[in-house]
């Protein structure tokens, strides 16, 4: 654990170094949504780390809130995923969603589907690992989660 920690930190400092030793970056032209130039390698814009984050959306449904939605965020990483909920759908309603991953085996591709339930008019988090998986997205309701 230590060795990958370490390893981490190493790379993000050999990063910022790089990033600092590169000629012409503030005078590349490149600006951000805020208006204030943004760092770029070779005139190709930065990417900044709200890009990374996700979000996503399921129907409350007949009976549930109709139009309503309980709302998903995340920022998938190597080690975990926390996924963020705000269900607007009718108290007392359980939504079910499919969270599902995928990894590579000697057979090619294949996934992973954990279940999650939210209650009707709530907020809160829920942390997945994720270890080896990837993770790639959250929808309804699925024939994986009965």
């Amino acid at each position: 654990m230590r060795t990958l920690t370490l390893a981490g930190a190493t790379a993000a400092t050999g990063v910022a170094l790089a990033l600092l030793a590169t000629p012409g970056t503030a005078s590349a032209g490149i600006v951000s949504r805020a208006g204030a130039p943004a760092a770029g390698v070779d005139g190709a814009p930065a990417v900044s780390a709200a890009a990374s984050l996700k979000r996503d959306s399921i129907k409350c449904g007949k009976g549930r809130g109709g139009d309503r939605k309980v709302n998903f965020s995340y920022k998938p990483s190597s080690y975990s995923t926390t996924i963020y909920f705000n269900n607007h759908c009718a108290k007392g309603k359980r939504i079910p969603a499919t969270v599902k991953s995928w990894a590579w085996s000697s057979n090619g591709k294949i996934y992973m589907y954990r279940c999650m339930t939210t209650n009707g008019q709530t907020k809160g988090k829920k942390k997945f690992n994720t270890g080896k998986w990837k993770f790639m997205d959250i929808y309804g309701k699925s024939e994986h989660c009965k």
